[in-house]
């Protein structure tokens, strides 16, 4: 602030006592207060960096003590504005101070527990009989500080006040310095000193306490409340001396009422002994009542027995009719059975005969005869080739056929039974993205967010953005609902509104943002993201960015626009890949303190990029991430390329010492889930 010469107060012929600075800044004005007299001094402050500062300054100084605290009207819990102008930052939005000094802005807000005046008072226990001082230089808080100190005991112990504050109000719902002079000049404090010349905008007043004012509204408040006890009393007297004519008259009431319940309960007596007599013979008969129940028992259960036989007659009268009819039929059948064996020994016979004429013209005709043998042999051999040709290929046709349809209804049930699955899954009533003719298929969709629901992943990275995207992020934002948590903070929607999950309709986004470029922001965020998603293809980074924005997900996924580069492996092979180790290292430092839990979701570049396109997506995560424990889930697995990329996944880790967990998940396109430690 502050401490010029007539704002120091004069301590001659007092009782030197505490002063306590709020808003204590670096302490420039300490050795100010020190040698004003004071016993000790007590410099408040909310900005960390500062409080380290003033602990250091004070660090051999008895009289001297260091409070981190943020100071307001009430305590409770708070968010600081820490600005780009230390001296500006507040407890409350700087809306007018924004609009008049266009360089300043607010850098973070940092959530801080607030200390009331009131508390913070008498936690330092001021004696009133010293001479105390309290110096606000609270941006924003001066007048609710002033208001609770008046509105408080803690006025009393206070004999000087010394505040800054602006000609017009500079944060929401602040107060100029003129009207905090009136609040004290109507709470008996008197104006001493004014300094406009330290800061034109921001003036300093000091205000002396009036002790004979303020003994008067002492004793008026004494007085006040004394009035309101004898009125008080006064109104319980009165209210006593009507309860005391009720009473009577509730006991006299009483009496009679106690009377008639005399005669009553002689009445009742005699009911009961008539009762007791009734009883006796209601107990006669319910004993007969016993034994007639028994008889009708015993009738009921012979009656069912009966009925029974009855139906087991009647069921065995039905089967009679029954075999009766078939015996009919099945004579019927034999009879027709034995007119065909007629029919058949019949042609039999005429065919022997047949057969015999052919044998005698035959052997009457030996060239013809074994002609005509040789072509019925060779006339038999080839039906029966036929006939086996034929059945082979009806069995393999029907084969395939059972096999196809067989596949189409396991692949029909398995998409049907995942997508109940995912409209079970999502009850929040946001409508899901059309997975139709989307990568990533709805079996493996299903799976994906029951692995991030099971399983407390720190961190997703995504290779090829989609459906996909925008399915993790419902997950992550239910589970991070069901636990409580809040959606993002402060500091992640600042970073989203500088990285490509802004609005997608906006110029910026269209371009997208250099992957250097994230990475500084995410180096700087006080939040990490949930998701981060790398897209080459402009078209459908834009189209993933449209549907978070349009499902209200974007704060929790970092979504990259990378275009291809040449990547070499470290066996000297060459492809192309995400432009995106950049952002993974700074993931990593992020997160280098701590073991970590990752899941990294396959599904793309395109195979016709190169050869074994998806390889790269190991050796980018673990350069970052070894040591911590990371999930590769990979899509198309049933594809030769996708297939060859797994072997060398697992190649990989062997050379490099990584035990490899590998399941194989029976889906539309097939998948893969590598587990590596």
């Amino acid at each position: 602030m502050l401490a010029s010469k007539n704002l120091i107060p004069d301590l001659s012929g007092k009782k030197p006592g505490v002063l306590i600075h709020l808003g204590a800044g670096r302490g420039r004005d300490l050795s100010a207060w020190r040698s004003a007299g004071f016993q000790r001094v007590v410099l408040v402050e909310a900005d960390q960096v500062r409080v380290a500062d003033l602990t250091t300054l004070a660090e051999s100084m008895d009289d001297v003590s260091v409070l981190d605290d943020a100071v307001s009207a009430k305590s409770g819990q708070g968010e600081l504005h820490v600005l780009n102008y230390p001296d500006a930052s507040s407890l409350r939005e700087p809306e007018r101070l924004l609009e008049l000094f266009p360089g300043i802005r607010t850098r973070k807000r940092v959530p801080h527990a607030v200390t009331g005046i009131d508390e913070l008072i008498k936690r330092e226990a001021l004696d009133a009989e010293q001479f105390n001082a309290v110096v606000i230089e609270t941006p924003g808080e001066e007048c609710a500080i002033v208001e609770a100190l008046i509105e408080s005991e803690a006025i009393e112990q206070i004999s000087h006040l010394i505040v800054q504050a602006p000609t017009v109000p500079l944060y929401a719902g602040a107060r100029s310095i003129n009207e905090i002079e009136q609040r004290l000049l109507d709470a008996n404090y008197t104006l001493s000193t004014t300094d406009e010349n330290t800061d034109p905008i921001r003036p300093i007043k000091s205000f002396q306490r009036d002790l004979a004012a303020l003994k008067l509204r002492k004793l008026e408040k004494q007085l006040k409340r004394e009035k309101s006890t004898r009125e008080s009393l006064e109104t319980q007297v009165e209210e006593t001396k009507e309860s005391v004519g009720a009473l009577e008259g509730k006991l006299k009431e009483s009496e009679k009422q106690a009377e008639r319940l005399q005669a009553e309960l002689s009445a009742l007596r005699q009911e009961r002994e008539d009762s007791a007599q009734k009883l006796a013979e209601l107990k006669k008969k319910a004993e007969q009542a016993s034994k007639l129940e028994k008889k009708l028992a015993e009738h009921e259960s012979i009656r069912k027995e009966l009925e029974k036989v009855q139906g087991e007659l009647k069921k065995t009268w039905v089967e009679r009719g029954q075999y009766k009819e078939q015996a009919q039929n099945t004579l019927a059948e034999a009879k027709d059975a034995k007119k065909r064996c007629e029919r058949i020994e019949e042609k039999l016979r005429e065919a022997r005969e047949e057969a015999q004429r052919f044998k005698t013209e035959a052997q009457s005709q030996p060239a013809v005869g074994e002609e005509l043998k040789k072509l019925l042999e060779a006339q038999s051999e080839k039906f029966e080739k036929v006939a086996a040709e034929q059945k082979q290929t009806r069995e393999a046709m029907e084969g395939r056929v059972l096999n196809k349809i067989v596949s189409r209804i396991d692949n029909s049930a398995k998409q049907v039974e995942s997508y109940i699955g995912l409209n079970a899954f999502m009850e929040s009533g946001q409508i899901l993205p059309d997975l139709h003719g989307w990568p990533i298929s709805p079996d493996l969709a299903l799976y994906l967010m029951r692995l991030i629901n099971d399983r407390d992943y720190d961190l997703i990275v995504e290779f090829g953005s989609g459906s996909s995207t925008v399915l993790m992020a419902h997950a992550v934002a239910q589970k991070m609902r069901s636990a409580g948590m809040e959606d993002v903070s402060a500091s992640r929607r600042e970073l989203s509104h500088h990285t490509t999950t802004a609005d997608p309709r906006s110029e910026g986004l269209s371009s997208g943002v250099p992957t250097h470029q994230v990475a500084k922001e995410l180096a700087r965020a006080d939040v990490m993201p949930r998701i981060v998603a790398f897209e080459h293809m402009r078209e459908f980074y834009k189209k993933t960015a449209e549907n978070l924005q349009r499902a209200g997900l974007a704060e929790f996924v970092e979504l990259v626009h990378a275009p291809l580069m040449d990547f070499r492996s470290g066996n000297g092979e060459q492809y192309l890949y995400y432009d995106c180790e950049q952002v993974i290292q700074s993931l990593a430092h992020r997160m280098s303190d701590h073991p970590v839990k990752i899941l990294c979701l396959v599904d793309g570049p395109p195979g016709k990029t190169t050869k074994n396109a998806r390889y790269p997506a190991f050796p980018v995560i673990m350069k970052g991430f070894a040591g911590h424990q990371v999930d590769f889930l990979m899509d198309d697995s049933k594809r030769d390329d996708e297939a060859a990329v797994l072997n060398l996944w697992e190649q990989e880790a062997d050379r490099r010492g990584l035990s490899v967990s590998r399941t194989e998940l029976a889906f539309e396109k097939g998948a893969v889930l590598m587990g590596v430690e």
